[in-house]
């Protein structure tokens, strides 16, 4: 299927899309509105990479919206996710999607929205810490502050 044909798909089509492309996504993001942390996992065999982790107040969005991860791939885009999903399954792995929901009801939107965050650096730090979602870069993080650190902070530089 060429992305100019994913155009007018339903959420539920773009889910049956990814199905069929070797992507499994949990059926339950149609059911309901998620928030929480969503992590993607390349598997071959008894081998499981997670190559990206996320956060969202809406995990269906973030994933199937014409801004999403899943149609960005279906688009060809360059993107990280996207690029990263091509080159797994290039390589004959599946793609997997798993959902940690997190509580969002606070009676403060900054306790809420850190605690959020918090579960998606909790994450990323457990799997950067297996040498894995190294690709992924904080939110808001340049070219220039990759520079200064690979200057001045990289380890096996002086």
């Amino acid at each position: 299927m060429s992305w100019e044909n994913t155009m007018g798909m339903t959420y539920k089509d773009k889910l049956e899309e990814a199905k069929m492309r070797n992507i499994a996504i949990p059926s339950e993001i149609l059911d309901k509105d998620i928030v929480g942390v969503y992590k993607f996992f390349a598997i071959l065999e008894d081998e499981k990479i997670c190559f990206y982790i996320g956060k969202s107040t809406n995990i269906r969005e973030r994933l199937l919206s014409s801004n999403g991860h899943i149609h960005l791939f279906f688009k060809e885009s360059e993107k990280l996710v996207p690029s990263e999903i091509k080159y797994y399954l290039g390589e004959k792995y599946i793609i997997e999607v798993e959902i940690i929901e997190v509580d969002y009801y606070d009676t403060e939107f900054s306790r809420a929205s850190h605690r959020l965050a918090l579960a998606e650096l909790a994450e990323i730090g457990k799997y950067q810490s297996q040498g894995q979602c190294l690709k992924q870069l904080p939110e808001g993080v340049s070219i220039n502050e990759i520079k200064y650190w690979e200057n001045n902070y990289k380890l096996g530089n002086k």
